[in-house]
């Protein structure tokens, strides 16, 4: 089983972001490989996750 982490930006390089919402934390290749692109602007990327309720925020 997967430990969930909360994301800390003052811990953390916005180079590294992710951002689960309803989900667990996993790679970031693993999380890409079941996601589909939902938006994307310069300097970030919008995916729709692999669990229900779930969105990753690349930066």
């Amino acid at each position: 089983m997967k430990q969930q982490r909360c994301f800390d930006p003052a811990s953390e390089p916005f180079s590294d972001l992710l951002l689960f919402e309803g989900a667990q934390s996993e790679s970031v290749s693993d999380a890409l490989a079941r996601s589909q692109v939902l938006s994307a602007a310069p300097g970030e990327v919008v995916l729709e996750g692999n669990t229900p309720n779930s969105t990753i925020y690349l930066r």
